[in-house]
């Protein structure tokens, strides 16, 4: 129900209320003046007295209305004045209500305007987050695709590291047995030498050998690639044997690289291997170790290169990561002094040791890829 009706509700339940209250007075007024009216109607009841009775009472009664029809009409001015009173204040309250109701309507009207703004701004905020975590999203996938292969890689390097310092730890005690090796050899040569000095002869020898052994292994050393490193030791290997071969090891087999004492070219790919020098060599390869061939007290002599008689034979396997990747022979000829041969062997081990641990400490890429 509206504020109106309810002001017209109220000013008219109070007209109603005012009319009962006016209503009521009349009642008991007309009472009293028929009660009064009938007492001077009994006291005036004689015969005698009956027209001026009639009169009195008319007038009585004229005056009575009149009298009641006054109030009436004052009863009806005051409750005309009540109401339009409590009308006027229900419409000036209505006009407050009014005015409140639209001042309250404009706040919200605003209210929802600003609330409309930030909506649509919130809503385009969040259209913004969704699109950012949508390419969020697809970069996070993008970012995980590219990390599967460098974390498979990461692996492949630990386990490239781990091998690597397996091997430089294995390279290390090569090294060490290499000095070890060297250290006794220096020795030899050096008790050679004394020796020689004590009998008065070959002093200059001894310091020869020792010479050469130092420059072998700083040219060997000083090689830029694998092909030089095999290229100094076959040079180097010549100097105490007559003949001296690198072999190839590779899936198929061995095959022939380099040489020396084989005339004027080093080119030794068409050289026959032996019988027996074949032998030898798939032996050097399935022990990994160094080979000899002497010969026995009794025995003939042994066969070299050329298939013919020789005084003895060295084959030296050259090892790197666990692998046997070439095989340097050398020979020579019948006659030759045991200590000559002995030298020759003992700097040969010397050599072979330090190229193995040349080739896997600089990581070339192997025998034969340097072949060119």
């Amino acid at each position: 129900m509206s504020f109106e009706k309810q002001a017209r509700s109220r000013a008219q339940g109070l007209i109603e209320a005012l009319a009962g209250a006016a209503q009521k007075e009349m009642d008991a007024l007309r009472a009293a003046v028929e009660a009064r009216t009938g007492a001077l109607h009994k006291a005036l009841s004689h015969a005698d007295q009956a027209g001026v009775l009639d009169r009195l009472v008319q007038e009585l009664a004229g005056a009575a209305k009149e009298e009641a029809e006054a109030f009436a009409g004052k009863v009806r001015a005051e409750v005309q004045q009540q109401a339009e009173a409590a009308l006027a204040a229900g419409r000036a309250e209505l006009d407050r209500t009014r005015q409140e109701l639209e001042k309250r309507l404009a706040e919200a009207q605003k209210a929802h305007a600003a609330l409309a703004g930030t909506l649509a701004e919130a809503q385009k905020e969040t259209t913004a987050a969704r699109s950012e975590r949508d390419a969020q999203k697809a970069n996070f996938a993008q970012a995980q695709e590219r990390v599967r292969p460098l974390e498979q890689e990461r692996k492949q390097l630990l386990s490239a590291q781990e091998e690597a310092n397996k091997l430089l730890e294995r390279e290390a005690k090569r090294a060490t047995l290499l000095a070890a090796d060297l250290d006794l050899a220096r020795k030899e040569l050096e008790a050679a030498k004394g020796q020689a000095q004590a009998r008065g002869k070959e002093s200059d020898t001894a310091n020869v050998q020792l010479e050469r052994v130092g420059a072998a292994l700083r040219s060997i050393n000083a090689a830029t690639s694998a092909g030089a490193v095999f290229e100094t030791l076959v040079e180097h290997l010549a100097k105490y044997f007559n003949k001296t071969i690198v072999f190839q090891v590779g899936p198929s087999g061995v095959k022939a690289w380099l040489g020396r004492g084989f005339g004027n070219s080093t080119d030794v790919s068409k050289v026959a291997i032996p019988g027996a020098i074949d032998a030898v060599l798939k032996r050097t390869l399935a022990d990994r170790k160094v080979v000899t061939v002497v010969r026995g007290k009794d025995g003939p002599p042994p066969k070299g290169l050329s298939d013919s008689p020789i005084g003895s034979a060295v084959a030296l396997p050259v090892i790197t990561t666990d692998r046997v990747i070439a095989i340097a022979y050398a020979e020579v000829p019948e006659g030759t002094s045991a200590a000559t041969w002995d030298v020759g062997c003992k700097v040969g081990e010397i050599l072979i040791d330090h190229v193995s641990w040349r080739l896997t400490t600089k990581r070339p890429a192997s025998a034969s890829d340097a072949k060119t």
